[in-house]
């Protein structure tokens, strides 16, 4: 098979992918990596490299503040703050976290794709995308659950495509609440409203000559990182795989090489994220090198992976804390006995696979709350809300793992629950499948015969 996927410029998301493109191309298969350049990161295509994978970098760097004075003018189609209403008792789950997953949701379809409003002399990433489909001609094509408009480029070339779901299906969850709500009111004889979602998509499929259908927003089916029992309940065809932890590459430091004398402890502020602290700090940041400080006296090696601008800010520290610029967690958490973290599920996996028991401070932003709260409720770790957030709070939690053996325990647990699901080796005969049973279909059409669902 020819397989383009299709990632977002962020290197947490590209990390998650890169077990499954390497057991593509292992398995034979012609694999290309395609990503955004100039939205976040104008090294994408130099990240892609350095995991030995072939690289495309599509678009132009795009201003986006024309693109947002854009949207405010009304210029581009708009998600008002009613469009994609949810019931709040249908979120029990996360009461308040789907409001920020739908606000996510909603600008990267109005400031990532949009067709008018665009600068002029500028093409949107979905011409770019398909003029690069037709080119590599795939079979398959695997999107980020964010890049939506690659799902147009694989039906321009009539490749079977599939969501690759990093966290949890907000996407899918929102869009079937958002359905239900629209059933209940043609059920109250309330005027029906537009589709908001179609509304927004339709400028972007009338552009290639297609009108909405759900594969659209959702795939065809979605290869699925997250461990099932956290999964939210989407009608929709899902493949579950094993999360592998990839953290980039890099060589072993020296000191790694030996046993460290007294437990280890990795403090991990994750790659896009930082600790919060409800009214605390500037920004409602945790200071650093308070919470180092607090930890100054424990008998552990507290490895914290901190920036240079942190660095800089930190100062003296305690002799047990060891800075470092960056480590990947594969290669530092085999010798540690904890690991302090946001939340993020690339450092869950890596965690989770070294079984490393947790403390988990959740810094909201997809998944955190949900992932700390699953961590906990199997006894592999501890969480901590932002109410509860203090320098000693942290040092309490981190002693309490560090001393009571039935983390350790659960943490076994976690990793063999990991397990469970198949590796991404495992998967592939799965996508070859799923992509022969598409190429048969649409000859089947072709030759005119009808198929029955």
């Amino acid at each position: 098979m020819r397989v383009m996927l299709v990632v977002f410029p962020l290197r947490a998301h590209f990390y998650d992918i890169v077990p499954l493109a390497w057991a593509l191309r292992s398995a034979g298969h012609e694999v290309d990596v395609v990503s955004q350049f100039g939205m976040t990161d104008d090294d994408v295509a130099d990240l892609i490299r350095s995991a030995g994978l072939p690289a495309t970098a599509l678009g132009e760097r795009a201003d986006l503040a024309p693109l947002v004075a854009a949207r405010r003018a009304g210029l581009t189609p708009e998600l008002g703050p009613d469009a994609l209403a949810v019931d709040e008792t249908a979120a029990a789950d996360d009461p308040a976290g789907w409001k920020w997953n739908r606000h996510c949701m909603a600008t990267q379809f109005a400031m990532t794709y949009p067709v008018e409003g665009l600068p002029a002399g500028h093409r949107p990433y979905v011409d770019h995308l398909v003029d690069h489909a037709r080119a590599f001609r795939p079979d398959l094509v695997v999107w980020d659950t964010l890049c939506f408009p690659a799902a147009i480029a694989a039906r321009e070339v009539g490749a079977a495509h599939a969501r690759f779901l990093w966290g949890r299906d907000h996407v899918g969850w929102v869009r079937a609440q958002s359905l239900r709500e629209q059933r209940q009111e043609a059920v109250r004889g309330t005027p029906p409203q537009a589709d908001p979602l179609t509304a927004w998509l339709e400028p972007l499929l009338e552009r290639y000559g297609h009108t909405y259908e759900e594969e659209f927003l959702l795939g065809q089916w979605s290869i699925d990182l997250t461990p099932t029992p956290m999964a939210l309940p989407v009608d929709h065809p899902r493949v579950p795989v094993r999360r592998l932890p990839y953290n980039g590459a890099a060589a072993l430091p020296a000191w790694l090489r030996e046993a460290p004398e007294r437990p280890r402890v990795c403090l991990s502020l994750g790659v896009t994220a930082r600790l919060r602290q409800r009214g605390g700090g500037t920004d409602g940041e945790v200071a650093v090198t308070d919470l180092l400080t607090e930890l100054g006296d424990l008998d552990a090696d507290i490895v914290a992976t901190l920036t240079a601008e942190q660095l800089a800010r930190a100062g003296s520290l305690p002799d047990n804390v060891r800075p470092v610029d960056y480590v990947p967690l594969d290669l530092l958490l085999p010798t540690c006995s904890a690991i302090i973290h946001h939340g993020g599920a690339g450092t869950y996996a890596a965690a989770a696979a070294h079984r490393v028991p947790q403390l988990i401070v959740p810094v909201p932003r997809w998944d955190e709350p949900a992932l700390a709260r699953y961590v906990a409720d199997r006894g592999a770790g501890l969480a901590l809300g932002a109410a509860d957030l203090t320098p000693g709070s942290v040092r309490r939690s981190l002693t309490r793992l560090l001393e009571d053996s039935s983390f350790r325990e659960g943490a076994a647990a976690l990793h063999e629950e990991l397990l469970s699901l198949p590796s991404p080796r495992e998967t592939v005969p799965v996508l070859e499948a799923l992509t022969a049973r598409h190429r048969a279909g649409i000859r089947l059409r072709r030759e005119g015969v009808r198929i029955s669902a």
